[in-house]
């Protein structure tokens, strides 16, 4: 598969701004609210991937993914 060359610059632009967006919102949140709770929250992001994965790409929900998701779910609420 060949990509266009419209198609590598928007991946590029895409990513681009997906970090530089990131970054800044990361800082600007570590600026107005306390450093453990935001990175700790901000650390959560593998279940909200698991969560638009199950819903689509038809990921299979076992228990080990389910010990995974009550962990991070834990986590942020002792933090908060």
């Amino acid at each position: 598969m060949q990509l266009s060359w419209a198609i590598t610059f928007f991946i590029m632009m895409s990513g681009l701004f997906a970090g530089i967006l990131g970054m800044y919102f990361s800082y600007k949140s570590i600026e107005t609210g306390e450093v453990s709770r935001v990175v700790g929250v901000s650390a959560a992001y593998p279940m909200i991937t698991f969560i638009l994965a199950l819903f689509f790409h038809g990921e299979q929900f076992t228990p080990g993914k389910l010990a995974g998701i009550s962990c991070i779910i834990g986590g942020v609420f002792l933090l908060w």
